[in-house]
């Protein structure tokens, strides 16, 4: 039998990102645990985690404790602090379900529903493609101005080779 209650799991990208996010997420889920009556069981957050893997250290942990029956409902910010990358949201989907365990987005209602209806299916597919989209647009503009730098003989990061140094 499931724990009734809430984990909370969120998550950002990059070093480069503002660790408030992780407590901005946390906030929202918390309050709509709150205002449902739902326990908040467990925070979760990977921080500087990409949302294109499912090997984050909290991720993993939340998902051993769902298994164990530690709790009922996985509650999120939106669907992209879960994954960007759409085929492991499907995944993790379907495991949830496996599990019997709901997710809620407290930012995207219909994300968590029935995905055997065809409107959420529809949706979540949507938003999935699109935080997908996000990461391969980023990605391709990211790459075109390591090139750049790299054709004009600059530092693109990192630590020099043996023998040079980088001057500002």
């Amino acid at each position: 039998m499931r724990v009734p209650g809430a984990f909370v799991l969120a998550r950002y990208s990059t070093d480069n990102q503002n660790s408030e996010t992780i407590e901005v997420q946390v906030g929202k889920c918390s309050e709509w645990c709150s205002a449902n009556g739902v326990p908040v069981l467990g925070v979760y957050a990977d921080y500087a985690v990409s949302g294109m893997k499912d090997t984050r250290p909290q991720y993993e942990a939340m998902m051993s404790a769902l298994r164990s029956g530690q709790a009922d409902t996985v509650v999120i910010y939106d669907q992209s602090r879960m994954f960007r990358d759409m085929t492991l949201w499907f995944n993790f989907r379907r495991d949830l379900e496996r599990l019997g365990v709901r997710v809620v987005s407290v930012t995207q209602p219909n994300i968590g529903g029935d995905l055997k209806n065809p409107s959420v299916f529809l949706e979540e597919s949507v938003w999935a493609v699109f935080n997908q989209l996000h990461v391969l647009q980023t990605r391709e503009k990211t790459n075109a101005a390591k090139r750049r730098k790299a054709t004009l003989g600059e530092h693109n990061g990192g630590i020099p080779p043996l023998g040079y140094c980088v001057e500002d």
